[in-house]
């Protein structure tokens, strides 16, 4: 082996373990810097919602509902939903009750526009008073905002699903994003 390629394997040799003491002195010392507040993670937290659906098909109604829903992820949103209330059952009224689980899609999750769109699909399980329960599929289509203050957020939302429903629902404010 000639005294060139000898200065060379000791160079190169050099070069690695001066890397490989940068990247053990940077694993070391990783657990001893904190992230910064934008690269904090943001909790998940819950957000509560209030609704009103008007029950267009089958026969027509209203109800009233609460839920919640959870982020899981930046994009994605799911959430549960239980409803009741009045609607037309032949020639007469009957009480409904709606449990819903529903998956949303946000296409503005960091609420960059004033308004947000969103679409979703899940299961629910509906009951109607002298019937049998039934598990239905539900598409879900919407639109959220404007945001006001610390108010909830408003949203109109139209879903399919045992029907065609049209709702309002009111969302509690997350602390970031939609």
């Amino acid at each position: 082996m000639s005294t060139a390629s000898i200065s060379r394997t000791a160079a190169l040799a050099a070069v690695v373990a001066k890397l490989l003491a940068l990247s053990a002195g940077v694993s070391l010392a990783s657990p001893l810097v904190s992230p910064l507040g934008a690269q904090a993670p943001v909790r998940a937290m819950p957000q509560r919602e209030a609704r009103l659906d008007a029950v267009v098909t089958p026969g027509g109604g209203v109800l009233a509902g609460v839920g919640v829903n959870r982020r899981f992820g930046w994009y994605a949103r799911g959430g549960a939903t239980l409803s009741v209330g009045p609607v037309r059952n032949g020639e007469g009224w009957a009480a409904m009750q709606r449990l819903e689980l529903v998956s949303r899609f946000l296409f503005d999750p960091f609420g960059e526009h004033r308004r947000g769109v969103y679409g979703g699909a899940g299961v629910a399980v509906r009951h109607l008073a002298g019937d049998v329960t039934r598990p239905e599929l539900v598409l879900v289509a919407g639109v959220e905002g404007p945001r006001v203050g610390n108010a909830p957020i408003p949203s109109v939302e139209v879903a399919l699903g045992g029907g065609l429903r049209i709702g309002i629902v009111w969302r509690k404010r997350r602390p970031v994003g939609r």
